[in-house]
């Protein structure tokens, strides 16, 4: 899966990482389904974030962009957990992924 989380994140934005730990399993309701995102810390290797370079053209990133904590935008923010916990899970290193609460899809 790591692979995949690499190859998906530079299709999405144009940029290449290396997936390093899995931090979350997310796992979403919406109409047709449920829906699993796992969601991988990663460093950063090259690249520029492009919001038009996802293929899918019913999958669009509106905005996007690399932010400190203190930072992060009004409004949604993928997973949520970046918020609050996540923080002190990443400076306690990810022992093991977390499932986070099933939610209903918000798209």
């Amino acid at each position: 899966m790591p692979a995949a989380a690499e190859r998906e994140t530079f299709e999405e934005t144009g940029i290449r990482i290396t997936a390093q730990r899995l931090a979350y399993i997310d796992e979403l309701i919406e109409a047709s389904g449920r829906m699993v995102k796992f969601w991988y810390l990663a460093d950063y290797v090259s690249g520029e974030i492009d919001t038009h370079a996802n293929p899918a053209t019913e999958e669009a990133i509106i905005d996007a962009g690399w932010f400190a904590r203190d930072n992060l935008p009004a409004g949604h923010v993928f997973p949520a957990i970046l918020r609050d916990a996540f923080w002190n899970e990443l400076a306690s290193g990810f022992p093991a992924p977390k499932k986070l609460p099933l939610l209903r899809s918000i798209f």
